[in-house]
């Protein structure tokens, strides 16, 4: 009697199938190359791999002053192939959504994105903040007010090599006045 569950054909696809899967789901190479080894190794080593919203610094803020949330103070991390903390340049796409309690939607209904860029000396010196050595992005919204409830926040960064990197952050407003938001310098 054979104790296999799965025939060996099915299963040697099976395994061709998840292999090519996790490729896919691995950290891509940067699509820069030059003739110099050495520098496509530097530049492979210091490209951002991965970007990280942070939760505790992340959050709704009011940037008229009333204390009612005009918008989102969004501080995000890049890093690294080691997981260190390196500039983040080029183009991050954010987006808000309202999530609806007990709804098998992951995202709800999507109130505003922003599109910000940040491909110059200059606007990278606008939202860099040295101390948390992350991007903080101001994010007004236009004309709405956020209301007390549950929210899902989504980044995605498009380096200058072509990569997208991804994040996600679901957070509550509950009911109260808001913080202002903190200065960058």
């Amino acid at each position: 009697m054979s104790h296999r569950l799965i025939p060996r054909r099915p299963r040697r696809i099976a395994a061709a199938a998840l292999a090519i899967l996790l490729c896919g789901c691995a950290p891509r190479k940067t699509a820069v190359r030059t003739n110099n080894p050495q520098l496509d190794a530097f530049i492979e080593l210091m490209t951002p791999r991965r970007i990280e919203i942070q939760r505790y610094l992340t959050r709704a803020v009011s940037f008229d002053g009333s204390g009612n949330p005009d918008g989102i103070e969004l501080v995000l991390a890049a890093k690294d192939a080691f997981g260190d903390e390196v500039k983040c340049v080029g183009t991050i796409l954010v987006e808000l959504y309202r999530r609806p309690k007990a709804s098998p939607d992951r995202l709800g209904r999507r109130v505003v994105d922003w599109q910000v860029d940040i491909t110059t000396a200059e606007k990278l010196s606008a939202y860099w903040d040295n101390v948390a050595r992350c991007v903080k992005l101001p994010l007004v919204l236009p004309d709405v007010k956020l209301h007390p409830g549950r929210y899902v926040l989504t980044a995605q960064l498009t380096t200058p090599t072509g990569q997208h990197l991804q994040d996600r952050y679901e957070f509550t407003i509950e009911p109260g006045l808001v913080p202002r938001p903190t200065t960058v310098r």
